[in-house]
């Protein structure tokens, strides 16, 4: 058995909601599974496991893009948990848009964990913070799409290794889950290359499966200049914004909305 796993609380309920309708009309064969906290979101074929208690993470991370530390490492705990019931998981990210089936990727060998590498643009950001990479690795996954097969990751107990860490060197640690795959699994990672998470930061690739809005790409949040540059992404983002407008909160769609629609003198869209 396979399946896809979101985790969500209500700050990202309705990115939650636009990725996973955007994933049901793929047809998927496998399990979706949506992890909620605060929050009780119903949706056709999807099992929805309410979180009845988060364990406080107490560390400070540097990263000013990670306010929900405790959920970010319940990811891990879930893992733990799905492991033992599923060959392959692919974990998603709520701030993404899918375009294209996933199916294939459930095909891939379970010798490694696949996603899509960012290991050159991670170490600028690093630097720009002082705080260097503490690991030598040829890649850095983004953990925005991840395959896990349970082959990798079954031999240790993930949540309990996250806490060890972060007690050892919480200080080197800027997006906190996906630092820790990327280094307890450095030598089993795979990049499956940019169409299967294109992250918000250049031109449209040749037919992505995934765009990522992560962190300041999001419409709310992005500058006009960046906004145009990038202008087939957020015609997506609205194109989807306006499919999901019976099934988002009106604060959500009509702040994105008007977002967008401040841009629109930059470009016809």
């Amino acid at each position: 058995m396979n399946c896809y796993f979101f985790i969500t609380d209500k700050n990202y309920l309705d990115y939650a909601k636009i990725a996973i309708n955007s994933l049901l009309k793929t047809n998927p064969k496998s399990e979706i599974l949506l992890f909620a906290k605060d929050c009780n979101p119903a949706f056709p074929n999807v099992k929805t496991i309410p979180i009845k208690e988060v364990e406080h993470l107490n560390y400070n991370i540097r990263d000013i893009a990670v306010n929900a530390l405790d959920l970010l490492g319940h990811r891990l705990k879930i893992l733990d948990e799905l492991k033992e019931k599923y060959n392959k998981i692919i974990m998603l990210d709520t701030d993404i848009i899918v375009l294209e089936s996933l199916e294939e990727l459930f095909n891939l060998s379970e010798n490694y964990i696949y996603g899509k590498d960012e290991l050159a643009d991670y170490k600028v950001f690093r630097k720009m913070l002082n705080n260097e990479l503490w690991f030598n690795s040829n890649l850095y996954l983004n953990s925005g799409v991840l395959v896990i097969p349970s082959k990798v990751i079954k031999d240790i107990e993930l949540f309990k290794e996250f806490k060890a860490e972060l007690k050892l060197r919480s200080f080197k640690y800027l997006c906190p889950e996906q630092d820790f795959i990327s280094f307890t699994f450095k030598n089993k990672l795979f990049n499956l290359g940019n169409t299967i998470n294109q992250l918000v930061m250049s031109e449209k690739p040749v037919k992505p499966k995934v765009i990522h809005f992560a962190g300041p790409a999001k419409p709310v949040r992005v500058d006009s200049f960046f906004m145009k540059k990038c202008k087939w992404f957020y015609d997506v983002f609205y194109e989807h914004l306006e499919l999901n407008k019976q099934f988002i909160s009106k604060e959500f769609y009509l702040n994105n909305k008007n977002a967008l629609r401040a841009k629109d003198s930059l470009y016809d869209r």
